[in-house]
């Protein structure tokens, strides 16, 4: 498969396009990248689609030697190596984010309407100029930024439209605020647009405030 590979000074993403490709549904194309308990779980799977993002995601592991590697607590992907990963899908894209020097959280988005329709759920009221519902592009790029922010946090019950507002600083660089029990956060970050989807990403590690 032909992975393209984006570095992000400590960050490194691998994605890959599953469009019809139906060597991902192939048993025996696929079992090298497994481990017998992967591959009697990818067996399992009913949905074509489900199958090929699984297949997707251990081969681009395996691409890296990290063949078994994966696993998850509390529902967090983690490495059994210690370097930090953030796994996303979305319609024909699949992505693997590594990074060693702090967690990471990264997101795939598809650019469409639904992201309008939803906006009013997401969207925090200091945010609507940046990113407004009538532009399909930044109002995606909002809801991935946020997505991104969530997986990064790992604190339950964060509220989208209130307690996650992303804002530019002095620079032009996109930063989240996050207000958390735990705390005011600063998370900076990261995108680019790949096609008709938007990746987003934390540029740098959680910053508490004081």
């Amino acid at each position: 498969m032909n992975v393209r590979v984006q570095k992000f000074g400590e960050i490194e993403i691998h994605l890959v396009n599953i469009q019809g490709n139906l060597d991902l549904l192939n048993p025996a194309h696929v079992a090298p990248w497994f481990t017998s308990a992967e591959m009697q779980f990818w067996e399992a799977i009913s949905a074509e689609k489900r199958q090929r993002e699984y297949a997707a995601v251990r081969y681009l592991l395996w691409s890296q030697g990290l063949k078994g590697g994966l696993f998850y607590e509390d529902e967090v992907p983690k490495l059994k190596n210690g370097t930090h990963i953030s796994i996303s899908h979305s319609h024909d894209w699949v992505g693997v984010a590594y990074c060693n020097a702090h967690p990471i959280g990264m997101d795939l988005e598809f650019i469409q309407e639904k992201v309008a329709r939803v906006y009013e759920k997401y969207v925090h009221e200091n945010e609507r100029e940046l990113f407004p519902k009538t532009d399909l592009q930044k109002a995606t790029l909002l809801w991935s930024f946020k997505e991104t922010v969530y997986k990064l946090m790992r604190q339950p019950g964060l509220l989208f439209s209130e307690d996650i507002c992303v804002f530019q600083d002095a620079v032009g660089q996109f930063v989240a605020r996050v207000s958390a029990e735990t705390g005011i956060f600063e998370v900076p970050l990261g995108h680019q647009l790949i096609e008709q989807y938007v990746l987003t990403f934390n540029a740098g590690d959680v910053q508490k405030q004081a």
